[in-house]
């Protein structure tokens, strides 16, 4: 799954998805690429927080899926889901 963040971020903020114990910390020294990749979750909605100075985000999300078929019909789906988080 990937977390397309949008707008502008603090130097330090942490990106947290409970129910799958997912917790990435971003700070200067390990920054987060964006949009933040999170492998190995297809759920049909997640619960995201997103924590930095001045802002909060606690909410859920429906993905939005794109399916391919990298390794051919026979080898089976890849779903990639991405949600887009706006930062006020």
């Amino acid at each position: 799954m990937a977390i397309e963040l949008v707008g502008e971020l603090p130097e330090n903020y942490l990106i947290r998805l409970p129910e799958h114990s997912v917790w990435i910390e971003c700070t200067p020294s390990t920054p987060c690429d964006r949009p933040v990749f999170v492998p190995g979750i297809t759920p049909s909605s997640v619960f995201l927080q997103v924590d930095g100075p001045g802002f909060e985000i606690d909410r859920e999300f429906i993905p939005q899926y794109d399916v391919t078929f990298s390794n051919g019909v026979e080898c089976g789906e890849c779903r990639l889901g991405t949600i887009v988080v706006p930062i006020d």
